[in-house]
């Protein structure tokens, strides 16, 4: 009898623990259910908004070429400096790997009116003093409306090529990215916590080599813009008798920066009526952020 009732309990042991390794697996069997099913529709819910989003962001709306809002787009980038062999040196070009010597032109090149320069001719008497961190600051100031995330130091003056002007240390060189190769040399005379600027004499007729182009496309959506431009590397032709009249000079185009292959010949006064379609275009990407266009890169599309 005693053995009976322990051989009842024992299998009423057994009977306990299988039903609760049923329940165990049962358990699991609705969590990998739940897993594989209900979560996996949350994330194909998931994916298909991130879609969505994407899809909502590429939408692209072709602007016109004519317009001021692609003028001012387009300002985004030849409001600030970068001299063409940074820019156009390789097939493509990132604002985040502008020199300091770009950076600083950028700067001297946006806030030129709010500092006071005064020609390499004058007399020294009519040098105007301004302080270094004044000066420093107004630069900054100018930066900041073209540059999410740049800005120079009274250091970095330091690291600028020497200056041409009798007594200047040191020369800022900034210009127009597509403008007949015109350069303007700003030197700076160090008197310690002062500065004092010089400009040039006057504008000449500069026979540098230069670029130039035409806007073709123009796109934007919500997060970035695009303007895709066919691009002239000029060069003066050595058949030019150099006549007072400028517009009559004679000019090569290239289609390559190196100015290997060429392509057309034109005067100077008709670069408004040459062919672009056999040149490279370029493509240029502009950041939106709070209404405003801030340059990003440049590719080579060819």
């Amino acid at each position: 009898m005693e053995k009976e009732e322990n051989l009842n309990k024992k299998n009423r042991g057994k009977t306990i623990a299988i039903v609760v390794l049923v329940i165990l697996v049962l358990g699991l069997a609705g969590y990998i259910v739940y897993d594989k099913n209900l979560l996996g529709l949350k994330k194909e819910k998931e994916i298909s908004e991130e879609k969505k989003n994407v899809n909502k962001e590429s939408k692209m709306k072709e602007l016109d070429v004519t317009s001021e809002k692609v003028n001012s787009i387009m300002n985004a980038l030849t409001d600030i400096y970068i001299g063409e062999n940074n820019f156009f040196g390789s097939d493509s070009y990132n604002i985040d790997s502008i020199t300091t010597e770009d950076l600083v032109g950028s700067a001297m090149k946006i806030s030129k009116d709010k500092v006071k320069s005064v020609s390499a001719c004058e007399e020294k008497s009519k040098r105007v003093s301004i302080k270094k961190d004044e000066f420093i600051n107004t630069l900054n100031s100018g930066l900041k409306e073209y540059f999410l995330d740049k800005s120079i130091s009274a250091e970095d003056l330091k690291n600028l090529p020497k200056s041409s002007y009798e007594g200047a240390k040191y020369a800022i060189v900034y210009g127009d990215l597509f403008e007949k190769g015109l350069r303007e040399e700003v030197g700076i005379i160090d008197e310690g916590t002062n500065i004092k600027l010089l400009t040039t004499c006057g504008n000449t007729f500069s026979a540098e080599p230069f670029v130039f182009g035409k806007i073709e496309k123009a796109m934007e959506n919500d997060k970035k813009a695009y303007i895709y431009q066919k691009v002239v590397f000029a060069k003066y032709s050595d058949s030019n008798d150099w006549n007072e009249d400028h517009t009559e000079n004679i000019i090569d185009g290239y289609k390559d920066y190196a100015r290997k292959d060429k392509v057309s010949t034109f005067k100077y006064g008709e670069m408004d009526k040459i062919d672009y379609s056999s040149y490279n275009t370029y493509k240029y990407t502009f950041e939106k952020q709070d209404g405003k266009y801030y340059f990003e890169k440049a590719e080579l599309e060819k």
